[in-house]
C-alpha cells in the first residue's frame, strides 16, 4: 500500500515470568519486535540506543523506575529506581512439566535504551528481538510454532502520513484484518466533544439572548427614566449623534463589565478544578497508577479576549434601539415629560 511507511511484527511472550535486577522485579509486557531499530516507533529515548540485538532489551520508562523489593518489610525503606542503561536484568520465566513440576529458565537480557513515558502501552514494555521471544515461546508451550496456522500476536503498520492512518485503518479491515489507529479513537473523543461542545453552545445562546432582553430592558427603562434629561441636552445643543453614544456607551459598558465579571468567575472557577483535579491524580500517581497531567483545564489566551469582545458587541446591539428611540426625541416632548 502506497500510504504504508513501515510494518513491524509484534510477538508477546507467553509464558509466566517476572523480571528482576538484582533483589528488585518489575511487571512487564515483554514484546518481540522484527526490527533492529526500535526509532521505527517514533518513541523517545531517555537514554541509551534503540538499536535491538539479540540479547538485549529496550525498556519503557514506567517499568524502569517500578522496580520494587518483594521481600521489603514493614518500615523498610523504598529501594530508589536503578539504573539500568549497560546493567543485566534477569527474565525468569516458568512452566509446568506434565506431572506438575515447576520448571524455570533464566535469560539474561543488556539493557541499551531507556525510553521517555509516553502514557501509552510502551511504558509498561521490554522490548526484545522477536527470534528471542519466538524461542522463549516454544519453550514454554513445547511445540514449534506454525507461523501459517498461529499468525502473529499483532502487526504495527506505520502510516507515512498521520492523516492517512485512518483511512489505512479503514483499509485493512476491508481486507478482513482487523485493525484500528489512535487517530481513530481521537476521532471517536472528538465527536463527542463536538456534540457537547453544540450542548453548551446551545446553553451559552440562551444565556446570551437573555441577557440581551435584560441589557435591552434596562436601557429602554434607562430612557424612559432620564427623558427630560435628554430633553434637556438636547436643548443645549448636543446632536442626535450625541445622545446615540451616550446610551450605546452605557449598553457597552454593561456588556463589557458583565463579561469581565463572568471571565475573572470562570477563571476562578477553572483554577479550583485545577488544583481538585491535580491533587487527585498526583494521589493515584503516588499509588503507582501513572504519571499525573501538568494541567485538567486549561484557557487558551484568545478565549477571555473573544468573550469580553463578544460580550461588548452584545451589549451595544441590545442597547441599540432603545438609544435609537432616545436619539429621536423631541426636545419639547422630552422637557414636557418632567
Amino acid at each position: 500500500m502506497p500510504e504504508v511507511d513501515a510494518v513491524v511484527i509484534q510477538d508477546n511472550l507467553k509464558s509466566n515470568f517476572n523480571l528482576q535486577f538484582g533483589r528488585l522485579q518489575s511487571f512487564v509486557s515483554v514484546v518481540g519486535v522484527n526490527t533492529n531499530d526500535l526509532a521505527v516507533y517514533d518513541y523517545i529515548l531517555k537514554e541509551g540506543d534503540s538499536k535491538l540485538e539479540r540479547g538485549t532489551a529496550i525498556i519503557g520508562g514506567w517499568a524502569a523506575k517500578n522496580f520494587t523489593n518483594p521481600n521489603q518489610r514493614p518500615g523498610e525503606e523504598t529501594p530508589p529506581p536503578p539504573e539500568l542503561l549497560g546493567q543485566q536484568i534477569r527474565l525468569v520465566m516458568t512452566k509446568n512439566a506434565s506431572d506438575g513440576t515447576e520448571i524455570k529458565k533464566t535469560v539474561y537480557l543488556r539493557v541499551v535504551g531507556v525510553l521517555v513515558e509516553s502514557r501509552s502501552s510502551a511504558d509498561g514494555s521490554l522490548y526484545v528481538r522477536l527470534e528471542d521471544v519466538v524461542g522463549w515461546n516454544e519453550w514454554a508451550t513445547g511445540k514449534r510454532i506454525n507461523r501459517s496456522r498461529d499468525g502473529y500476536d499483532s502487526l504495527v503498520v506505520k502510516a507515512k502520513d498521520v492523516k492517512d492512518s485512518v483511512t489505512l485503518a479503514d483499509q485493512l479491515n476491508t481486507l478482513g484484518l482487523m485493525a484500528w489507529s489512535p487517530s481513530s479513537i481521537v476521532q471517536g473523543i472528538n465527536s463527542f466533544f463536538l456534540v457537547l461542545q453544540i450542548f453548551f453552545g446551545g446553553v451559552g445562546a440562551i444565556s446570551l439572548l437573555v441577557a440581551a432582553i435584560g441589557i435591552a430592558n434596562t436601557m429602554t427603562m434607562s430612557v424612559m427614566e432620564r427623558t427630560a434629561e435628554i430633553g434637556l441636552i438636547k436643548a443645549i445643543g448636543a446632536s442626535d449623534s450625541d445622545v446615540l453614544s451616550i446610551f450605546l456607551g452605557e449598553a457597552a459598558g454593561i456588556g463589557f463589565f458583565g463579561g469581565l465579571g463572568g471571565i475573572l468567575l470562570g477563571w476562578l472557577a477553572g483554577q479550583v478544578l485545577n488544583m481538585v483535579a491535580l491533587v487527585y491524580f498526583l494521589n493515584r500517581a503516588l499509588r503507582g497508577e501513572g504519571a499525573p497531567p501538568s494541567v485538567v483545564v486549561f484557557t487558551p489566551l484568545w478565549l477571555p479576549i473573544v468573550s469580553l469582545i463578544m460580550a461588548t458587541l452584545v451589549g451595544m446591539v441590545s442597547g441599540y434601539f432603545p438609544a435609537r428611540g432616545a436619539m429621536h426625541m423631541p426636545p419639547v416632548t422630552a422637557l414636557k415629560h418632567e
